[in-house]
């Protein structure tokens, strides 16, 4: 700029007022809150505290953006889900078990056939819930349902009488329902004096393999899944699995389930 320009641009305080407020723009971190005064500033925090090499700054300036896995050594990674993603034990987890149980018992009142057996899933069942979200599925096994087709068929009407008897029950000032799908009953359940909440999914099922399938039964089983194109009835057929996932899982260590939450997160 020549010395001329400069004169006319220090000579015209709007101009000059924008230049240094240029200057003082802060810039953010790409992976945390922190802002800085300059991009070299920025460039030496993220070197410093979340171990950018020259490449994943390359990634970052053609828009790449990062995940905890970039920028986190594994202390920090197992720091990070012990205090920000495990669920914090003490009293108010007491009472939000007791709760959820109250709200099962509910679900299996209201239901309108009779319960031959109820699995419960999900991620609040299987311990890989987390400090934000958790979510419970209950599978209700019926013998009203005569096979997989009548299941089907019948299947809309259950779920909608059982969506009207909860709103009509004491607890549904505490029940938010939600977009039912096709085959369950769906609603968000506001928890331990309205301080978070659960994510239900309750689905009505015929039970294919029952209480104790030899193992004939299961190969059969897994052999119709596996040439099943329906994606409704792989969903039905996934629904006797879920009590075996849930063994599987909460028999996992803890490792596992922490690994589980850090994908969801």
């Amino acid at each position: 700029m020549t010395a001329e320009k400069q004169g006319c641009f220090w000579d015209m305080p709007p101009k000059r007022e924008a230049k240094f407020v240029a200057m003082e723009i802060s810039i953010s971190c790409r992976t945390c809150p922190r802002q800085f005064g300059t991009i070299h500033s920025r460039e030496h925090h993220e070197k410093q505290d979340h171990h950018f090499t020259a490449s994943k700054r390359a990634q970052m300036a053609t828009g790449f953006s990062p995940n905890i896995l970039d920028y986190k050594n594994p202390t920090e990674l197992k720091r990070f889900v012990e205090e920000k993603l495990r669920p914090i034990p003490g009293p108010a987890s007491i009472a939000c078990a007791t709760e959820i149980e109250a709200i099962i018992n509910l679900i299996k009142e209201c239901f309108p056939l009779p319960v031959a057996q109820l699995i419960k899933g999900g991620s609040y069942i299987k311990g890989t819930d987390s400090q934000g979200w958790s979510d419970v599925d209950i599978v209700l096994f019926s013998e009203a349902f005569e096979n997989l087709e009548d299941c089907k068929t019948k299947l809309p009407e259950v779920i909608n009488d059982l969506g009207k008897r909860l709103k009509k029950s004491s607890w549904a000032s505490r029940i938010m329902m939600e977009k039912r799908s096709q085959l369950s009953l769906r609603f968000h359940f506001k928890c331990y004096k309205n301080h978070h909440g659960h994510s239900f999914d309750i689905m009505p099922c015929y039970d294919m393999l029952g209480p104790a399938p030899s193992i004939g039964l299961k190969q059969s089983f897994y052999h119709k899944i596996y040439l099943c194109n329906d994606t409704d009835e792989i969903q039905l057929y996934s629904m006797s699995l879920l009590q075996y996932q849930v063994e599987f899982i909460k028999a996992s260590t803890m490792r596992v389930k922490d690994l589980i939450r850090l994908v969801k997160h």
